[in-house]
């Protein structure tokens, strides 16, 4: 059971491309650390052949791995990248027991993998992000070993390095933090996802897992659904997607939901600009403020 890097990627003078493949476009951006929040350097976007990805699986293996060459090509090149692995498979928060040695913790959380999911360790692997230092709280993120090999293999087939693995969700967050101004407390943080067929609103509260919920239908199951689904929020997505969802989330569920615009935030190199259809790209910009953002 291998464990996937959510750890800083390797300290290198190439840049750290923050790769977003989407179900609809893929995102690029790179980063260099000429501020706190850094100056963009390369960006880009191109569209993803369809049913290149279902349900964050990739299912044209060839297509998208050309995709992924064409995308880093249009951005002026390289070869170290940064991918998101879609929405965990399995999470849970986990406190270790007290009094259990530290040599012990990797055994006893094999086994709470397993448990989890339901599965062979030699089938999974897993990661831990703490919550708490006193007493111990670790968040525990399980997936399958099939799935994160499939990443790998994209990198490897587009000809690039793949240094480091890291959670759609936790990248979204960091990058919602960093461009908080000033810098946020740690408090809830609520954001819609535009997509063009589903809006996904996620939810991050102190201490406790991210949650979200995908919304595809005419209205929101406000009665099916015990969630209690949130008034107001952040809306990220392309701008057409934010146009249909956005007079949507007022309707259904109340507050305001002010599309997310980060480039007034962010410094870029002379005679680059962000391209218009390119919308918020959350996750590519969380993965390249990996680099030097834990």
């Amino acid at each position: 059971m291998p464990l996937w890097s959510l750890s800083w990627p390797p300290r290198s003078a190439e840049p750290l491309l923050g790769i977003d493949m989407g179900p609809s476009q893929a995102c690029l951006l790179a980063c260099a650390r000429a501020s706190p929040l850094g100056r963009i350097e390369q960006c880009a976007v191109l569209a993803v052949p369809a049913d290149g990805l279902h349900e964050g699986r990739i299912q044209q293996f060839e297509l998208m791995a050309q995709t992924l060459q064409q995308l880093v090509a249009s951005a002026g090149g390289g070869r170290r990248i940064a991918l998101a692995l879609p929405e965990a498979a399995w999470q849970q928060d986990v406190d270790l027991p007290a009094g259990l040695p530290p040599w012990a913790w990797r055994r006893w959380l094999v086994a709470q993998a397993e448990q989890l999911a339901q599965t062979p360790a030699d089938a999974l692997v897993w990661c831990t992000e703490p919550l708490r230092a006193f007493p111990l709280r670790l968040r525990l993120t399980v997936r399958s070993l099939e799935e994160v090999q499939d990443w790998q293999g994209l990198a490897e087939a587009a000809g690039l390095d793949l240094v480091l693995l890291d959670d759609r969700q936790r990248v979204m967050h960091l990058a919602l933090r960093a461009l908080a101004e000033p810098p946020a407390a740690p408090a809830m943080w609520v954001l819609a996802e535009a997509e063009h067929e589903r809006c996904v609103i996620h939810r991050w509260a102190p201490g406790l897992a991210h949650e979200q919920r995908s919304w595809t239908g005419a209205s929101v199951p406000l009665d099916s659904d015990p969630w209690v689904w949130p008034a107001g929020g952040a809306l990220a997505g392309t701008p057409e997607a934010c146009q249909f969802w956005g007079p949507r989330l007022a309707a259904e569920l109340g507050g305001a939901w002010p599309v997310l615009d980060p480039w007034p935030r962010l410094s870029w190199r002379a005679g680059l600009t962000p391209p218009s259809e390119m919308g918020c790209p959350l996750v590519a910009l969380g993965l390249s403020l990996r680099a030097w953002r834990p």
